[in-house]
């Protein structure tokens, strides 16, 4: 790409997809993609000053809800615990956390979640982050256990790969299943919008670019 407008982000990206057609429809390469397509959309607003959603020609910027996030399974139940109640401190009305890292039906994440409840009262939003790491028929018990404690969304609890299994694991309830970060190319979140099996997608950046 040496040599390029660098304004011309749309035309780089489609230049990076044909060259990379064989071996960047997934994974670090994409994620390359994604970093340089940030990059250059980045350079191209901070040119003429403009927020990006003024250089994509959107001329009401609207506000949305934002979450407390980094309440890591690693800090375990009292670190989680201590992080979201940093977030509440500062205002936040919404915190996500990571359930536990097992697959097992063993009472850590329920514990962890039942904890966080009570530490954070009802007037928080508590999401869980499971991370791929269920079968869809895991999935549902636990979001149907999960909703005891009034959680707002149970995110990714099944691999990214199996649409089906997303869909399935809707928990029947007021749990929510959602997903999405781990769709590569903007063609994949397209796609969940012609078949729409989530509440919420989540497409994230560093997967897609801007």
């Amino acid at each position: 790409m040496k040599g390029k407008d660098a304004t011309a982000v749309e035309a780089i990206w489609k230049d990076l997809w044909t060259t990379t057609m064989t071996y960047g429809r997934g994974g670090i390469a994409c994620m390359a993609m994604s970093a340089l397509d940030i990059a250059l959309w980045t350079r191209s607003a901070s040119a003429p000053g403009l927020p990006l959603h003024r250089l994509w020609w959107v001329t009401t910027a609207r506000r949305f809800p934002i979450y407390g996030s980094g309440c890591f399974r690693g800090a375990g139940g009292d670190g989680m615990i201590e992080k979201a109640l940093i977030y509440v401190k500062q205002g936040y009305k919404a915190i996500k956390m990571q359930v536990a890292h097992v697959h097992t039906l063993a009472q850590e994440g329920l514990e962890n979640v039942r904890r966080m409840r009570e530490a954070v009262g009802p007037d928080i939003d508590i999401i869980d982050r499971r991370e791929h790491g269920w079968s869809a028929d895991i999935a549902i018990e636990m979001g149907r256990k999960f909703e005891q404690y009034d959680i707002y969304w149970l995110e990714e609890p099944v691999p990214p790969t199996t649409s089906p299994a997303i869909s399935a694991s809707q928990p029947r309830s007021t749990c929510a299943v959602v997903g999405g970060e781990t769709h590569f190319t903007p063609l994949r979140p397209a796609a969940s919008f012609l078949n729409p099996c989530l509440p919420i997608l989540q497409p994230a950046i560093r997967c897609a670019g801007a």
